[in-house]
């Protein structure tokens, strides 16, 4: 008799109003196991939802403190980090390219090997050529879309 007092009144009612609750718990607990990493290989071994593809992060260090113009030693000290998503150790290669005036010139260029899940900070010291009164330096790594730029002014032209 308690039990159908707090179910409301006996009969199709209360089954019904058991059901809801039910469902509802099954869809807390599902959505709380999926998130969970256990939930996200299950959903993904079942084809639901594709692995995430590792990338590599570029990005400039200290960007908050980039100089705008070349100063006037010539010699730009230029800091970056790359962040290797991958949980395998991975290499890439970085170009550190000038693109004032009617060429490309790279003014660094090297390759880095970063453990899984880790960031490597690159700092190179460069003369950008000024071929124009603003200068534009880009940070690409190889097979990569997404370089970064810095544009610069430059007081000897």
């Amino acid at each position: 008799m308690r039990v159908h007092r707090w179910l409301g009144a006996p009969g199709g009612r209360a089954r019904l109003r058991v059901a809801r609750v039910f469902t509802l718990v099954i869809i807390a607990a599902a959505l709380i196991v999926g998130q969970s990493k256990v939930g996200q290989s299950a959903i993904r071994s079942i084809g639901f939802r594709a692995a995430e593809s590792p990338f590599f992060a570029l990005y400039f260090s200290a960007s908050s403190q980039l100089p705008t113009e070349v100063p006037k030693t010539d010699l730009l000290r230029v800091a970056f980090g790359v962040q290797n998503t991958d949980s395998q150790t991975r290499s890439v290669s970085w170009s550190l390219v000038d693109t004032s005036g009617t060429s490309h010139v790279t003014l660094a260029s090297g390759s880095v090997t970063i453990p899984g899940d880790h960031i490597v900070k690159l700092v190179r010291v460069v003369r950008p050529r000024c071929a124009a009164p603003r200068t534009e330096l880009v940070v690409a790594l190889a097979h990569q879309p997404s370089p970064i730029t810095l544009w610069l002014t430059c007081s000897r032209k």
